[in-house]
């Protein structure tokens, strides 16, 4: 029987954070609203609209605004990801310390911990803001047995409702992510197709020799590719992480995932979104509002 159980990967906590002084109840104002960041979150979302949300926009923008009189800068709400695909190995060699140096970069963005993890063929970091499962939820995910990992930024809205369809094998952590590498183990890149929510992620075999990276539908999460030294592929959620380590590089686009042997491949094909998907009614409908509307200007 395979040991399912979840690696800790070379995680630590960022050594400020024991530090911050606790919130005092008289600056509670320059406290971000809590944002919709969790599974429940999602699924309100998606069954209710955004009604939730909308109504909140009065404390969201009151607090944005007392946070911008006294100078405070936004709270951090996401994480980051840096992955390098080094297939022959050419920066195998300090690729851990220099990932971590890359990755710090976008420490802003995850300041709660930062994770690794690779071999010769690869590498992943992680800047981490733990929302789901705090202690058991450090990225890079890494299950033992057959070294399979994952790190992502965003959320996944129905991951137990994936869990529960494929009857997967039950999760170690309490992060919505891990279901990105169940799913990567028991049905390959097109599990991407299946997912509903807001992510940019790297899934990678255990030998390093498979890969794939994914950027949600509509591109809400950002995620950059380039091309570095010695056929590497690199990944990031910011452009500053990559500048220096790459020949070029592009916006990853929105709604695709890119795997080593079939390049970029888009997963997100709606049929409304063609320049050709005008209905006659839609149409008759738009032409009807011109002509309103232009003969009330010239009215």
């Amino acid at each position: 029987m395979m040991d399912m159980s979840v690696a800790s990967p070379a995680w630590c906590p960022h050594p400020l954070h024991s530090q911050r002084p606790p919130k005092s109840r008289t600056h509670s104002l320059a406290s971000p609203v809590p944002s919709a960041r969790s599974e429940s979150s999602g699924l309100r979302l998606q069954k209710s609209g955004s009604v939730g949300f909308i109504s909140g926009l009065p404390d969201i923008m009151r607090t944005s605004e007392v946070r911008r009189k006294r100078g405070l800068r936004k709270t951090a709400d996401m994480c980051s990801v840096l992955a390098c695909f080094d297939p022959d190995g050419v920066l195998s060699e300090g690729r851990e310390e220099l990932m971590r140096g890359l990755s710090a970069r976008m420490r802003t963005r995850g300041p709660d911990g930062s994770g690794y993890h690779g071999n010769e063929r690869f590498g992943l970091a992680h800047e981490r803001l733990a929302i789901m499962d705090p202690e058991g939820g450090k990225q890079p995910i890494v299950y033992k047995s057959d070294g399979y990992s994952v790190c992502a930024n965003g959320e996944i809205y129905n991951f137990r409702e994936l869990q529960d369809k494929y009857d997967l094998t039950a999760p170690k952590t309490g992060s919505d992510s891990e279901v990105l590498l169940q799913l990567y183990r028991y049905k390959g890149a097109e599990f991407v197709k299946e997912l509903n929510g807001i992510f940019g992620f790297v899934c990678v075999s255990g030998d390093g020799a498979d890969m794939i990276a994914a950027r949600d539908h509509c591109g809400i999460k950002p995620l950059y590719i380039g091309y570095g030294e010695g056929g590497s592929t690199w990944f990031a959620s910011e452009l500053k992480a990559i500048c220096d380590q790459c020949k070029s590089i592009e916006e990853f686009p929105a709604g695709h995932y890119w795997t080593p042997k079939t390049g970029f491949v888009k997963y997100y094909e709606p049929e409304w979104d063609s320049d050709e998907f005008v209905s006659d009614q839609v149409g008759d409908q738009f032409t009807c509002s011109i002509y309103h509307l232009f003969a009330l200007v010239m009215s």
